[in-house]
């Protein structure tokens, strides 16, 4: 079938009263995607035409699926949450195509594959309705309209409604139906409202079309799949799941997990072959990974670039920086606020670098604060060496060039340039620029006293013992 000739209709306008949280169930990620952005990019990988029923928090969703490059979606407000039959009939003056397709928002496992094996059965059964069915055994799982066919006719009944032993009837509704557009015009506005729950059941239909022996069909999928978002814990499953297709995935492209259960990784994150991920890692926003690699435990990576055959040591934070080829960051260092590192830098434990460039070969191994830096090739930068860019106003650059030697303990005040091959003696505080060649020595000097250690040690004996 034309996708030209189906639309699609999300349910997203609930309230998400079991979720007990403020905000729409909806608006949560999982393995970094809002959950309604799932079903809505599926149906876009499909060219269909997309219009979100909003209500409950519409301005928060609305602005979620508007920073995606989503095309052909628009915008239907359900003022009165009714239920799924008055959401639908809602949208009744923006139908166009001959057939529509309803799904519920809560599905962020479900692939365009079933929807394409939906369609075609629709297409070539010439069925009136055809829905997703999926077998749950679980019945402690509740929430689920169940699927009865007996003697001939067709029935879903919601789980609020439903009094039989679910044991005994595991065939439930996955909330995706295709129908025909002139019997939802026809039979839509004729519904009867629940007495029970005051809504418009859409799953209703089901039996309408079954009474007047219109041609029902159903398409089976696998329930992890199809299933629906209605708890934080079922929230958790869900993106138990999801996360395990992504690595999954990336194994078969040759990326080691050394304890997949424990990584954390998002949708659009990126690997290559003979990479190496640690435990509790976690791989965030739209990070590339290239071959080669390896990303020790508990670090955490978020919208970065990794060249190739870079180490990251455990427990590091790399967050919108780019680290090029063959670089090691960590243990315990802090990359952060668009920094690169070069080819072949080192930047060692508890090292933090912000806003900087650090050049190919140079190396910051113990406990420096590298900030709003431009520093060059085969730079040593001595341990406990700081940069001081804030002077309570404004932030100042410090500038250092190749092959320069901090000593350990520097103190560097912005705006400052240490020039090519010049040497900064250890506990120097550079106020000034320094030319290149030059030793630069910004420190009391030392002086000795000899025996005086004796005649202090009494000293203090006396003013304590007075």
């Amino acid at each position: 079938m034309p996708t030209e000739k189906i639309q699609a209709l999300i349910l997203a306008a609930g309230k998400s009263s079991r979720f007990n949280t403020a905000a729409s169930k909806l608006t949560f990620t999982l393995c970094g995607q809002e959950m309604i952005a799932y079903p809505v990019q599926t149906l876009c990988q499909l060219a269909i035409p997309v219009t979100v029923i909003l209500g409950y928090q519409k301005e928060q969703i609305r602005s979620i699926l508007e920073k995606y490059t989503f095309n052909n979606v628009h915008y239907s407000e359900q003022i009165e949450q009714r239920g799924t039959g008055h959401a639908v009939l809602s949208t009744q003056k923006a139908w166009h195509a001959d057939n529509i397709l309803v799904l519920n928002g809560d599905m962020p496992l479900i692939n365009k594959e079933i929807i394409q094996e939906l369609i075609d059965t629709h297409e070539q059964s010439h069925a009136t309705i055809t829905f997703v069915t999926a077998h749950n055994p679980d019945t402690a799982l509740g929430g689920y309209g169940r699927v009865i066919k007996e003697n001939g006719t067709v029935a879903i009944v919601e789980a609020r409604d439903f009094t039989q032993d679910p044991a005994e009837h595991c065939c439930i509704n996955a909330g995706i139906y295709l129908i025909k557009r002139s019997f939802l015009e026809q039979e839509l506005p004729n519904l009867e409202i629940n007495r029970a729950s005051g809504e418009l059941y859409i799953t209703d239909l089901i039996k309408r079309a079954s009474d007047k022996k219109q041609k029902i069909e159903t398409v089976n999928a696998p329930f992890d799949l199809v299933r629906g978002v209605n708890t934080l814990k079922e929230l958790w499953v869900a993106e138990q799941i999801k996360k395990a297709e992504i690595i999954h995935y990336w194994m078969d492209k040759g990326v080691r997990f050394m304890a997949a259960q424990n990584v954390a990784i998002d949708q659009q994150v990126a690997l290559e072959s003979d990479t190496v991920i640690g435990a509790g890692v976690q791989l965030r926003g739209t990070t590339r990974i290239a071959s080669g690699c390896t990303i020790d435990a508990f670090s955490i990576i978020t919208n970065s670039l990794i060249g190739a055959r870079s180490t990251v040591l455990s427990h590091s934070v790399i967050t919108n920086s780019i680290l090029e080829e063959q670089v090691q960051v960590g243990p315990f260092a802090h990359i952060h606020r668009s920094s690169t590192l070069k080819d072949n830098s080192v930047i060692g434990n508890f090292v933090e670098v912000s806003k900087s460039i650090v050049g190919a070969k140079t190396k910051a191994k113990h406990l420096a604060y590298v900030g709003q830096s431009v520093i060059g090739e085969s730079v040593t930068v001595g341990a406990g060496t700081v940069t001081c860019n804030y002077n309570s106003v404004s932030k100042n650059t410090t500038h250092v060039e190749d092959n320069v030697f901090i000593g350990s303990n520097t103190t560097l005040i912005a705006p400052v340039t240490l020039g090519k091959d010049c040497f900064i003696a250890a506990g120097s505080t550079i106020t000034h620029s320094v030319p290149s060649e030059a030793l630069a020595i910004a420190r009391s000097r030392q002086e000795n006293k000899p025996d005086y250690a004796v005649k202090l040690k009494e000293r203090y004996k006396k003013q304590e013992n007075s």
